[in-house]
């Protein structure tokens, strides 16, 4: 019975995977003001990836004349951290893959 459950719990996790790959590629929906301004997020992110997303929301409010209202900040705290998990992800992968690519050469090696 245990197996089931653990199963559903990764299945439903996976599934919130996936919906969190969407949401990350997506554009913004809200203002044109928040499409236009998306794409130099990630670029700061990159720069300071350990700004908080109210420090990145207070230097588009600097930067925007007051364009985001302060309502805007969960929005900008959900994609910070779906923009960090993407980064988590991509870390893992590539460990994982390089690990694999070693011992693959590795057991060329052997034979």
């Amino acid at each position: 019975m245990r197996d089931c459950v653990g199963t559903r719990n990764l299945s439903q996790g996976f599934t919130a995977l996936m919906r969190a790959e969407l949401r990350l590629s997506a554009e913004p929906r809200g203002s044109g003001v928040a499409r236009e301004v998306w794409p130099a997020v990630p670029t700061w992110l990159e720069h300071e990836p350990k700004r908080t997303a109210k420090e990145l929301f207070q230097r588009l409010q600097i930067e925007r004349g007051g364009a985001f209202p302060n309502g805007q900040l969960r929005t900008l705290q959900r994609r910070r951290k779906a923009w960090r998990s993407g980064m988590a992800r991509q870390l893992i992968f590539a460990a994982v893959e390089l690990a694999a690519t070693s011992s693959q050469e590795g057991s060329l090696i052997e034979n």
